[in-house]
């Protein structure tokens, strides 16, 4: 079950991994981050400009989520504790609740309040997260997000769009920032090196994802100045990349094996318009084949 929020038309479901998608119960409104229940894909939330969405029964309903007038700019459900929700917001922090979005409090020690533009949980460390900011860089949290700490060494750029964990070596961070740079850490986030090179030719970074079998092969998406789609990276740096187009700027990219070959694919969100391309790939994308 793919899931994908659109620029004005809610939330479209796809059971087929993404041959056909169809509307859910939630239309008409920008849904600007979706995020579903690990461990049960019924459960699922939806952030618009101003409110939190909910759905318990995959999306056929939707109720309000007791988190109003707040800009959502991304959501993570825990994958250990799926009742303990984080919600990043544009301007208002980041907020977290413990009973399933019934209540909310907001995490301010230590942490910008700026746009949270991507969170993260560690996938072994259940109390350690990372939280991607538009101004002030990396935080990360060990602690359940109680308290944050920047952790910006050798991070030059701190104006953030995206971050994400290696699933198979998760003291590998990535994150993406507005200049077009991506930068890597190899010890939880403590120390960044720059690994750009010739990769996106100065736009901004605004989607990544991470092969779940390999550290080092990395999917980034380019945009939106020069309509570069999703470029892969391979090996440690950039020893190879590859351009995949898609369109326009990609402000999503899901990677797994959705059609159960068990080899990874993409699932890429185009900003911009209603679009989703999934591309079922093999040799860890260098062949794609969009549905």
């Amino acid at each position: 079950v793919i899931y994908a929020g659109t620029l004005n038309r809610g939330v479209y479901k796809s059971t087929d991994h993404g041959v056909t998608w169809a509307a859910t119960g939630l239309t008409g409104v920008q849904v600007q981050a979706v995020a579903a229940d690990p461990n049960d894909v019924n459960r699922v939330y939806a952030g618009t400009r101003d409110s939190l969405m909910k759905s318990t029964n995959g999306g056929t309903n939707w109720s309000k989520a007791n988190l109003d007038s707040v800009n959502v700019t991304s959501i993570v459900m825990h994958p250990f504790m799926p009742d303990t929700v984080f919600v990043g917001t544009n301007g208002r922090g980041l907020y977290r609740s413990f009973n399933d979005g019934a209540t909310w409090s907001i995490l301010v020690d230590g942490l910008s309040s700026a746009r949270i533009a991507e969170i993260d949980v560690h996938p072994t460390q259940s109390d350690t997260l990372y939280a991607a900011t538009s101004d002030a860089g990396v935080f990360r949290s060990t602690d359940g997000g109680d308290h944050w700490q920047a952790s910006n060494n050798g991070l030059t750029d701190r104006d953030l769009g995206s971050l994400q964990i290696a699933p198979s070596e998760p003291n590998v961070v990535y994150v993406g920032t507005s200049k077009g740079q991506v930068f890597k850490s190899t010890s939880h986030a403590s120390i960044w090196s720059d690994i750009t090179r010739n990769l996106s030719f100065g736009v901004p970074i605004s989607a990544l994802a991470i092969a779940p079998d390999s550290s080092n092969v990395v999917y980034v998406g380019t945009g939106p100045l020069l309509n570069l789609g999703v470029q892969r990276l391979k090996q440690t740096g950039l020893g190879t990349i590859t351009s995949v187009t898609t369109g326009t700027a990609p402000e999503g990219i899901v990677v797994g094996d959705f059609n159960g070959n068990g080899v990874t694919d993409l699932v890429v969100a185009n900003g911009g318009e209603n679009d989703v391309s999934v591309f079922l790939t093999s040799s860890l994308g260098s062949v794609l084949t969009r549905t």
